[in-house]
């Protein structure tokens, strides 16, 4: 009795204590769940601060390239101009020693800057970039000036007019009263009629290009007159530059004198300019090459590093001085693509007298003729051969709309045939997947129903022993090929 009392206090002892671990456990439990989550807590927070000092520190390096980049451009760029200075002081050393003093150092000793791009532009929203030179090469009283202006009479007896010269006269008269310059300022005068009538071939627009040092056209007729000059003033360098007429003349010419033309045309690889001539002083020299210099890397395609090659190059390109290289791939190069563009057919829609009420004629700017319907606009056929005609219209209409129609089917039906999937299928075409399945499944029934059918019809199939015999055919022919009893 004693020991199973024993028993029993030990149990509710053992009970005790089992309760009493389970709560230290649930509370241990809380207590790791509780720092868990606030390790959990400690570590996001790390995380976020740490993609926070990430961001941070990836701005900072963006900025810090972007600064560097900016730098090392400047360095490039003024190392650049160091070594423009010395090329141009090589250039002038080496042509005094070969051939001493030049009469027309302009012309003789004429010095410019070649840039070689890596890739050409293929879009360009200008054609040209005008550079003022701080420290120009010539001045309006030693240099010959040749001014384009509009024709004053446009009437044809003024087209007619054997006095080429007349309205040149005229616009001499005008000048001086306007603008208060004579012959002194300028050379020549020539009008846009003038121009076309006298120099007409190509030898006379070379000598005309070689003729005047600077030529200024009114913006009037500026395009015109560049597209008529051509290829021969594009060669020398000398294409007219424009001016407004209500502007003042003698500010334009001064501009003109000190400005050199940077080309930015299109598929072009490599373009110079020219900034003076070796008989310059070297400080000069290198005024107008800085100031080249800049246009060049803001204007030029790509910025700077779409740049290759940069040469001080003389008249006859020799000897050509490089003051800057690039090894760069093109590939980095990024320029702007020129957008598709779709020409819009324009067309004119107007009343035609030979046409019936309701229909309008409808002329395209390519010069197709179209008959339209006046109240939709759509294009009808007209005239046919259903339509009435008389022996004196001169022509019988031979216009057969089912003929047309029969010979546009045809001709869809042969286009489709060389495009594939263009074709129209039937109603029972299926796609691959489920026709696949579909075959697979008709095999099997097939492939059950047979046994099945000749099972039921064996006595068509099998034949007598007899019939065997008088047949002359083996039973394997005939269980395999039979033949059929007709009745």
């Amino acid at each position: 009795m004693c020991f199973l009392v024993e028993m029993v206090v030990v149990k509710k002892v053992k009970a005790k204590k089992a309760v009493s671990q389970k709560n230290v456990d649930k509370v241990e439990n809380k207590q790791t769940s509780t720092r868990k989550r606030k390790l959990a807590a400690e570590s996001e927070d790390a995380e976020i601060t740490e993609n926070k000092n990430e961001k941070k520190i990836s701005t900072e390096d963006q900025k810090k390239e972007l600064n560097s980049s900016a730098e090392s451009d400047s360095t490039k760029v003024q190392h650049l101009k160091d070594q423009g200075r010395i090329a141009i002081k090589a250039l002038k050393k080496h042509f005094a020693e070969r051939n001493g003093k030049s009469l027309f150092p302009d012309i003789d000793q004429a010095v410019g800057l070649t840039v070689v791009y890596k890739k050409p532009a293929l879009t360009t929203d200008r054609a040209r970039c005008k550079i003022m030179l701080p420290c120009p090469h010539r001045t309006p009283s030693d240099s010959s000036i040749c001014l384009i202006m509009p024709d004053l009479d446009q009437t044809a007896a003024g087209r007619r007019d054997p006095d080429v010269d007349k309205q040149a006269r005229q616009w001499a008269e005008k000048i001086e009263k306007d603008h208060g310059l004579t012959n002194k300022h300028y050379s020549k005068i020539l009008t846009k009629r003038q121009l076309e009538r006298e120099y007409h071939t190509f030898s006379q627009r070379r000598a005309l290009a070689t003729t005047y040092d600077v030529f200024l056209v009114d913006v009037r007729v500026g395009k015109a007159v560049r597209t008529f000059l051509g290829k021969e003033f594009y060669k020398v360098h000398k294409e007219p530059l424009d001016f407004k007429y209500s502007k003042p003349l003698v500010t334009s010419i001064e501009n003109a004198v000190k400005t050199v033309v940077l080309k930015l045309q299109r598929y072009a690889t490599r373009v110079h300019v020219s900034f003076g001539h070796l008989g310059q002083q070297l400080s000069d020299l290198a005024l107008n090459f800085d100031a080249v210099v800049d246009a060049v890397l803001s204007a030029c395609p790509g910025g700077f590093s779409n740049i290759r090659s940069l040469y001080v190059q003389p008249v006859g390109s020799t000897p050509s001085l490089p003051v800057y290289v690039d090894n760069g791939m093109a590939s980095e190069v990024h320029l702007e693509k020129p957008p598709k563009r779709r020409r819009s057919m324009e067309e004119f829609v107007d009343d035609c007298s030979t046409l019936p009420d309701g229909l309008k004629l409808a002329v395209r700017r390519n010069g197709k003729l179209r008959v339209v319907k006046e109240d939709t606009g759509h294009t009808i056929l007209y005239p046919t051969v259903h339509d009435e005609w008389e022996e004196r219209d001169g022509l019988k209409p031979l216009i057969d709309p089912a003929k047309l129609k029969r010979k546009h089917a045809i001709k869809k039906k042969r286009t489709c045939s060389y495009i594939p999937l263009t074709m129209p299928m039937p109603w029972y075409y299926v796609e691959k997947p489920t026709r696949m399945v579909l075959l697979r499944c008709y095999y099997a029934v097939c492939a059950f129903t047979y046994p099945v059918f000749v099972g039921l019809n064996w006595k068509s199939y099998a034949p007598t022993r007899a019939e065997v015999l008088a047949g002359g055919r083996s039973l394997k022919d005939e269980i395999l090929r039979p033949k059929r009893k007709t009745e």
